[in-house]
């Protein structure tokens, strides 16, 4: 139920990782791609600290009061929530300090701390997928369908 929501987000990663390939690839030219950066890392940011706040303010809570068991673990993924909150601004917040006649001479460690929230992010997307998994198999039907209808906020 929860754990395909994570597609749209992941798309818009991947569609960022191939910006980034083809600027350190020279294959774009990095003062016509800047703009272009910051707008889809801004919204990927924007989409990410949504969802992560959905998940934070509706399913965990369930999930937690309906299988008490997996706090611990739920507690973890919010803590990765943080991780991969902070990194992803990071990298935001480097492009956001270019401009276009200077990102050329940061694209490096633009792509460097890229790199580092793509690692954090595709950790987290299959360690909440193993922990929903296993607390999805513990509820009820009838908590299921209440989780269905929490998940509908999600995508």
């Amino acid at each position: 139920m929860l754990v395909h929501d994570h597609d749209v987000l992941t798309s818009h990663v991947e569609h960022i990782s191939a910006l980034m390939f083809g600027l350190t690839g020279r294959q774009f030219a990095p003062e016509a791609m800047r703009d272009q950066l910051l707008q889809q890392l801004e919204l990927l940011r924007d989409q990410m600290l949504e969802h992560f706040g959905f998940e934070e303010e509706a399913a965990f809570p369930f999930l937690v009061e309906k299988v008490p068991g997996h706090a611990q673990a739920v507690r973890a993924l919010m803590q990765a929530h943080d991780r991969i909150g902070r990194s992803l601004t990071e990298t935001v917040e480097l492009v956001t300090l270019t401009n276009r006649d200077t990102f050329s001479l940061q694209v490096s460690p633009v792509a460097e701390s890229f790199e580092r929230f793509v690692n954090n992010y595709r950790s987290h997307v299959r360690e909440e997928a193993e922990v929903l998994t296993a607390m999805e198999a513990e509820l009820s039907q009838s908590q299921r369908d209440a989780l269905s209808e929490i998940a509908k906020g999600l995508v």
